[in-house]
């Protein structure tokens, strides 16, 4: 009903699609991916550096070596949203498995710090091996609560990205587990959530950072919905670029961006 008729079957037909395998090149260790270009591996005609890949990944050596990362193009936007620079410091909040690091990483060119945070110590393991096979060498890889970083590092970061736990509404197509555990009482649950971290993340921003809130869920509660209560908490953030993106209107499956400068100017 928040869509109308048309674009709500739209969506249904979109997520009983096959979902695409996007492959990003890792620029740290190649600059330019023709050689690469192949039957099983064409260009997105999205954005540069994304690919579509339709071969088997575990075998791809390319894959293997790090020369690209596997990465949902909507999700690569929220890396672009966030528009890291070479000495930057940059703190991605909820890391795993590691994307949007390596993203991260590739526009900084090794000048910089990132910190990999993901609080869940068996999936901090994906990010750590993406790190290491990327050769992102400006990044540690930590396992803490979001309030715990604020309060070691308060007002240190350019950027804080937060990829939020979500409802993952976006992944229906991909994922039969988000299905399984969708509910009106878990989009409330993870709208909750998403405030909390938010507000450890606001702690963590220098005068001129930004956060970059992202989730792969449509529900308003999760998106719309945390970004006006965080707003309304914090009057020293304003809304720079916020954007939907639907897997039956757009490449990629679907998801949520939204950039908040904090009022200051960033030292030079």
């Amino acid at each position: 009903s928040d869509y109308g008729e048309a674009a709500a079957v739209e969506m249904m037909e979109a997520d009983n699609a096959p979902s695409p395998t996007t492959l990003i090149l890792n620029t740290l260790k190649c600059r330019d991916a023709s050689a690469y270009l192949c039957d099983s591996l064409r260009e997105s005609g999205v954005l540069p550096n994304a690919f579509f890949y339709s071969g088997a990944l575990r075998s791809y050596e390319p894959f293997n070596r790090g020369i690209f990362y596997a990465q949902d193009i909507a999700a690569y936007l929220a890396v672009a949203a966030a528009e890291p620079k070479r000495g930057y410091t940059v703190l991605d909040a909820c890391a795993a498995p590691g994307g949007k690091t390596g993203g991260a990483a590739a526009r900084m060119r090794g000048n910089g710090i990132i910190i990999a945070n993901e609080i869940v110590p068996k999936r901090a393991k994906l990010p750590a091996q993406n790190v290491e096979r990327l050769g992102i060498a400006n990044a540690a890889v930590i396992c803490e609560r979001p309030d715990r970083i604020a309060s070691a590092l308060p007002e240190f970061f350019d950027i804080v990205m937060v990829d939020a736990p979500c409802s993952g509404e976006g992944m229906f197509r991909k994922d039969d587990t988000a299905i399984a555990e969708w509910s009106p009482e878990h989009v409330a649950s993870c709208a909750e959530r998403q405030k909390l971290i938010l507000e450890s993340a606001a702690s963590c921003v220098a005068p001129g950072g930004c956060i970059v809130y992202s989730t792969c869920t449509f529900s308003r509660e999760e998106n719309e919905g945390v970004i006006e209560d965080f707003l309304g908490k914090h009057g020293d953030f304003s809304v720079e670029h916020m954007e939907r993106l639907y897997p039956h209107s757009s490449v990629g499956e679907g998801h949520f961006v939204c950039r908040s400068r904090r009022e200051g100017e960033r030292p030079t």
